[in-house]
């Protein structure tokens, strides 16, 4: 493991790691929560990321290494006497390999060229490129990176860096920060009909939606690449009577029913915006597939009884379950590629920082990137899709406390709640059931062990316990209700149990587990609750019981059918952690896509879809499967619809959804 990092006289600017051989999950999950941190504090020696406490030391000792090279006892300052040439380098990036070569003089990098790079199609393609250009430009490996794609931009620094090495540079050259000058900022005026904020699903489907309409649209994003939070989806959306199922009829009520009865049909959950998304899912997808040019599969998803879920990019030939995120690369592309075509303005790298007032309603949006500042007229109004605030602490302890202990997916850290708060500057109604949006569980730090983190508990014998010692739900049901199961228990600490019935390959990696940490082992069932800190008492009362069930193979208290009596020791505990894909809660909205003021009031010019505004569409139960993109989609459109018609109209009055 290699990092590179970025300082100036008195603080850390960057932190990039290259770790080519850890667990992919658990090293993503660690270099973006960890590098962050030490970005934050300024210091190397922050606490480790909780499931990948080897992945974080071995961070730690790089980014160490790093700062006391640049307190100058390894020539941080100057590459001198490299030698003239041109040298090869490759890193690992997101999706690919990034291959490049590098041209040298005896102290500058005169030229990068990118050789080979595969990264996500439509999103990050051209990131390496971008990259190597701003390096070559600032003669400095800590400048700033593309938002939104640090991975790309850390693979092209570390094979960079490489080719350094290789001419005989210093490991410290060409870390120094490069020097800023100093200008001003463009100060920039503009009227459009429609800005909306966030290139996400509900973003495009607003811009493109209004384009449709015959507004002009401005779609601004905070992050260096489109897709947001959904880039790492695989982009399927749910839906009834699409052209894929309309043989079955219309399903809309069954399908909003059963989304309402797993939000156990809490009063926090407005049916009628279920009911909504439902009857517009299948027209949702109808349209996708013809602006993008998108091919969808249809699927079961969190665990519908109907095949509900329509996957773009999933056939025989390309599963899109068998690549990370492929089946969503192919749908922003293409959404991309209609936007731009129908004439709309994207501008990356531009962060909204305030919504414009003229008496009561919205006129616009005051936002800024890295070379200009913008004053940006809406006839029509404002469409907020800027996603949700799960990498914002402070709104996660207003609007999800009861998720507070969730783990973050590094992939959201962009989700910092922006346009919720600046809806809530001039007046919005904010909404929150108290939970972030579940993602799948895992026991914690096992990856690095060769034992999946996700699906063990599934496929083996094993009890999971909560905090107080008790069994709560059936082991060996679904990830996808396990993660509801959870959330209902609401204890906040879970635990899994193995016995000593494991097959001896998994049985030597679950050695090494124990042995490294991840996991405790004893050679008694007192042993585990004292490892963790628990009642030996309360586990011994619930091991007894599982195993007077066994007896009868029957598990009478939740129906496990893996039940079997626990053998003799030894035993191993692991701690199973609660992971956030998202965030739910934020502006409150009608059906026309409104924002509500806290009198229920529509805000004249205000707009907003997604995981901004998504608080009374789930509670506590988020469906995997394309819910969330159904939901942002739909309502994608209802806001961009009627913005456009606003900006014709101007008469400022309320539009039906439909």
């Amino acid at each position: 493991m290699t990092a590179v990092t970025g300082v100036s006289r008195d603080r850390i600017l960057s932190v990039d790691i290259d770790a080519p051989e850890e667990t992919p999950q658990m090293a993503f999950l660690a270099c973006a929560q960890l590098t962050q941190e030490i970005v934050r504090q300024g210091r190397a020696d922050v606490d480790a990321v909780s499931g990948a406490t080897v992945t974080s030391e071995a961070i730690k000792a790089a980014v160490a290494e790093t700062l006391r090279q640049a307190g100058g006892e390894d020539g941080a300052d100057a590459a001198t006497d490299m030698r003239p040439g041109c040298y090869a380098a490759a890193a690992k990036g997101y999706k690919s390999e990034i291959k490049l070569e590098t041209e040298v003089n005896t102290r500058e990098i005169l030229t990068v060229r990118i050789k080979a790079a595969a990264e996500t199609p439509g999103l990050g393609q051209d990131v390496p490129e971008k990259m190597a250009a701003r390096i070559v430009e600032t003669q400095s490996l800590a400048v700033d990176g593309i938002s939104g794609a640090t991975v790309t931009c850390s693979a092209v620094r570390q094979a960079v860096q490489k080719t350094v090495a290789m001419a005989g540079g210093s490991p410290g050259a060409f870390l120094r920060p490069p020097v800023k000058p100093e200008t001003l900022l463009t100060e920039k005026t503009e009227q459009t009909d429609v800005v909306v904020l966030g290139a996400g699903i509900a973003g495009f489907c607003a811009a493109i939606e209004a384009l449709q309409n015959g507004a002009e649209v401005i779609l601004l994003e905070k992050l260096g690449l489109i897709g947001g939070t959904a880039i790492v989806a695989r982009g399927a959306m749910m839906g009834t009577m699409s052209r894929w199922n309309s043989d079955r009829g219309d399903e809309a009520e069954e399908l909003a029913n059963w989304w309402y009865e797993r939000q156990e049909k809490h009063e926090n959950v407005k049916y009628e915006q279920l009911l909504y998304v439902a009857r517009n899912s299948g027209a949702l997808i109808n349209w996708i597939a013809d602006c993008g040019g998108v091919d969808f599969s249809l699927g079961y998803g969190g665990d519908s009884p109907k095949m509900w879920s329509h996957r773009p990019g999933d056939t025989p030939e390309k599963p899109a379950f068998a690549e990370h995120i492929s089946g969503s690369a192919e749908l922003f592309a293409g959404l991309k590629a209609c936007f731009l075509r129908l004439g709309g303005k994207l501008r990356l790298d531009t962060r909204a920082v305030r919504l414009l007032r003229d008496g009561g309603g919205v006129t616009g949006i005051a936002a800024e990137s890295r070379e200009s500042e913008y004053r940006i007229q809406a006839r029509g109004g404002v469409v907020v899709a800027a996603g949700g605030y799960e990498a914002n602490p402070e709104l996660t302890a207003r609007l999800a406390p009861k998720s507070a202990h969730y783990l973050l997916n590094g992939y959201t850290a962009g989700d910092t709640g922006d346009g919720i708060l600046m809806g809530e500057e001039i007046g919005a109604k904010l909404v929150g059931p108290g939970y972030l949006m579940g993602n799948w569980n895992c026991i914690e730090g096992i990856g690095e062990y060769g034992l999946d983190p996700m699906t063990l508990k599934h496929e083996i014998k094993c009890l999971e316990v909560n905090g107080r010692m008790e069994r709560f739900y059936n082991e060996n049901t679904s990830a996808e209700r396990e993660k509801w199961e959870f959330a209902k228990d609401g204890t906040g600490e879970f635990f899994v149990i193995f016995d000593s019935s494991l097959e001896a390959p998994l049985l030597e990696k679950f050695e090494r587990a124990a042995a490294g940490g991840a996991l405790f082992r004893s050679e008694t069932i007192d042993g585990l609750a004292e490892a963790v800190g628990k009642d030996p008492a309360a586990l011994r009362k619930t091991v007894a019981r599982w195993d007077e069930m066994a007896i009868y193979g029957k598990d009478a208290d939740f129906g496990n059918a893996l039940i079997a009596a626990m053998e003799p020791g030894p035993y191993y505990i692991g701690r199973i952690y609660e992971k956030s894909c998202g965030s739910v809660g934020g502006m409150a909205i009608n059906l026309a896509a409104e924002v509500l003021d806290t009198r229920d009031n529509p805000i004249p010019g205000l707009y907003a879809a997604g995981e901004s505004a998504n608080g009374e569409f789930y509670y506590r139960s988020y469906i995997c499967g394309g819910s969330s993109f159904s939901m942002g989609g739909v309502f994608g459109r209802t806001a961009g619809r009627n913005a456009a018609r606003r900006a014709r109209n101007r008469d400022g009055g309320h539009y039906d959804g439909g």
